[in-house]
């Protein structure tokens, strides 16, 4: 039987122009076999295809279910995470753990890229799906990065977080359980977290060092099931969108300062403006990306909104 190669779609970022993904690539049935990490980056609209390059050669064993990962913009280049899934079929861990690495590419292309390891996170001890392990990553410009760990069998949340790309300093610490935690660096370092309660409250943890040894809690809205988007405007202010409290609203919080001392909310977008069925028991995913002059797009599911004036019209 030939190989066949099984795909695990694990995330995408937005890039100039276009867009970076990366994928895990299983290559046949043959457990001593090698899979492969790879990162795809499209421009404009993808119509030529990907450009494709394999990051990393992994070693796939009995004791390894798959590969999760993520990817963001730094620079010119990109950076990406990475965490392997091990399989449990003891509570001893896996003979030959990947752990938690980082990949620093110096442009688009990333032909020539820096892996560093970073410290070990809290791991399951019983099998578990790749589709169950989340990673999200935040990355200032002079390369500074936060990478949030989530697993959503166990509840266990980490922190990775490094000063620059080669990581020589990182800090490491396991957060409380944080249903749909993402999290965004700002420019001192700190980073910034939101997620989503079980009443549906949205929170936004203002970390007070680059390790969020302590934090301070802002209840910024009430929103729905989905997990809140988050990033932070040219000025290091987080920027939050989330579905409302309906479902059927797309709610943007602009903080007035990095701490998120204050805000101020819009709703700029609501399903009844579109013609087009709403499938109210799709799984959605919210995003939010700003462009050099803090205009926002805008994901709720099938749904894109682009804001013509910056923070969607807000003064923070």
């Amino acid at each position: 039987m030939p190989d066949i190669p099984r795909p695990l779609p694990n995330a995408q970022a937005a890039v100039t122009g276009g867009y970076a993904a990366t994928i895990w690539r299983w290559w046949g049935d043959d457990t001593d076999g090698a899979s492969d990490l790879e990162l795809r980056v499209c421009h404009d609209t993808c119509a030529d295809g990907a450009n494709t390059t394999v990051i990393d050669t992994i070693p796939f064993s009995s004791d390894r279910m798959g590969v999760t990962s993520t990817v963001a913009p730094v620079g010119d280049g990109l950076l990406v995470a990475a965490i392997d899934t091990p399989t449990r079929d003891s509570m001893d861990p896996p003979t030959e753990p990947l752990g938690l690495l980082a990949y620093h590419c110096a442009d688009l292309e990333c032909a020539a890229p820096e892996r560093v390891r970073l410290p070990d996170l809290p791991m399951a001890d019983e099998n578990v799906s790749p589709y169950l392990y989340q990673l999200h990553l935040g990355v200032v410009n002079d390369g500074a990065y936060s990478v949030l760990f989530h697993d959503l069998e166990s509840g266990t949340t980490s922190l990775a977080t490094c000063p620059d790309v080669e990581c020589a300093a990182p800090v490491a610490r396991e957060l409380p359980e944080l249903h749909g935690a993402r999290v965004a660096v700002r420019p001192d370092g700190t980073p910034a977290i939101t997620h989503v309660t079980g009443e549906g409250a949205v929170h936004l943890l203002d970390c007070q060092d680059a390790g969020c040894a302590e934090w301070e809690t802002k209840e910024i809205g009430i929103g729905h099931e989905e997990d809140p988007g988050l990033t932070v405007d040219s000025l290091g202010r987080p920027q939050v969108a989330f579905s409302g409290a309906d479902g059927d609203t797309l709610v943007y919080v602009a903080c007035a300062d990095t701490a998120c001392s204050e805000w101020e909310t819009t709703v700029p977008f609501h399903h009844g403006d579109v013609a087009q069925p709403y499938r109210r028991d799709d799984w959605r995913v919210t995003r939010v990306s700003l462009d050099a002059d803090d205009r926002p797009t805008l994901v709720l599911g099938h749904d894109v909104v682009r804001c013509v004036e910056p923070h969607c019209g807000l003064r923070p």
